[in-house]
C-alpha cells in the first residue's frame, strides 16, 4: 500500500473517528477497506502477499543454506499442476530469496507469470540433473547475461612529497549481472547455492535423481535401492537358466 505523508495520517484520523472506526486496537479488513476507501478484497490481497513474503523472509533467516538446497530438490521433483494458488504463491516468493541481487538488479514483487514459475521448475530440475549426471555434466544458464570489467585501482597517485605518478599496478574487476532478468537472477543463486553446499548432492545411480546423499550414498531412496537388488536377482537367474 502507499505510504502516508503526514498530512494524510492526520486525515486518516480524521476519517476514522467520523467513521466511527476504533484506532485504538488492531483493525479489521473490513474496517481498513472502509478506512482506506477501497475494496474488502484489495486489503485482503495486500495482506496475503505481505505475509507470504514475510513468511519466505523468516525462511531464508532460519533455514540452514544446505536445507534450502533440499527444499530445491523437492520443488523440482514436483508436479506444478497439483498445487493450490496458495502453494504456488509460497514456491515463487521463496524462488525469489535466491536471487543474485547487483547495482542494475531490483527486489521484484507481485505475482509471477505461470510462464516464468514453469520455465524455472523445469530449467532447475534439468540443470541439476544434468550437473549429477555422467562425469563432467554441465548447466548451462540459457538466459542473456553482462559482464562489466571495472578498474579497482587508481588511475595516478600521490607520493609523500606530492609528486604524481600511476600506482605499481592496476587491478580490476569483474562483474557480471541479469540486469532485471528475474529468471536469469534466481537460476544464478540457485547454482552459487550448488556450488557453496553442493557438496553431498550426487545423482541415484538407478533412476537420474538429484539427492543429498548421507556418507556413500548412491541411491535417492529405498525404492530404488529395492528395485537395483530386484534387477540383480532377475539378472543372476537368467545366467543360471
Amino acid at each position: 500500500m502507499p505510504r502516508k505523508s503526514p498530512d494524510a495520517a492526520e486525515s486518516v484520523m480524521e476519517r476514522a473517528q467520523r467513521l466511527g472506526i476504533p484506532v485504538d486496537a488492531p483493525l479489521s479488513v473490513k474496517d481498513k477497506a472502509r478506512l482506506l476507501g477501497i475494496p474488502v478484497k484489495a486489503v485482503e490481497a495486500w495482506e496475503k502477499s505481505r505475509t507470504v513474503i514475510d513468511d519466505a523472509i523468516e525462511w531464508v533467516v532460519h533455514t540452514p543454506p544446505e536445507e534450502r538446497l533440499r527444499w530445491l530438490l523437492r520443488f523440482a521433483a514436483e508436479t506444478l499442476d497439483t498445487l493450490s494458488t496458495d502453494e504456488r504463491i509460497t514456491r515463487w516468493e521463496r524462488l525469489r530469496t535466491f536471487m543474485v541481487h547487483h547495482a542494475t538488479s531490483r527486489r521484484v514483487v507481485g505475482p509471477m507469470p505461470d510462464a516464468l514459475l514453469r520455465r524455472l521448475h523445469q530449467e532447475i530440475g534439468r540443470g541439476l540433473r544434468a550437473i549429477v549426471g555422467e562425469q563432467g555434466g554441465c548447466w548451462e544458464i540459457p538466459v542473456p547475461l553482462c559482464f562489466r570489467v571495472y578498474r579497482s585501482s587508481p588511475r595516478l597517485q600521490t607520493g609523500p612529497k606530492g609528486a604524481v605518478t600511476a600506482p605499481e599496478q592496476t587491478r580490476f574487476h569483474v562483474q557480471w549481472d541479469f540486469g532485471e532478468n528475474e529468471e536469469g537472477s534466481i537460476l544464478a543463486g540457485v547454482i552459487h547455492m550448488v556450488q557453496d553446499v553442493g557438496t553431498r548432492l550426487r545423482g541415484c545411480v538407478e533412476c537420474g535423481a538429484p539427492f543429498l546423499a548421507v556418507k556413500r550414498q548412491i541411491y535417492c531412496g529405498k525404492h530404488c535401492s529395492q528395485r537395483s537388488r530386484d534387477k540383480a536377482k532377475q539378472e543372476a537367474k537368467g545366467a543360471r537358466a
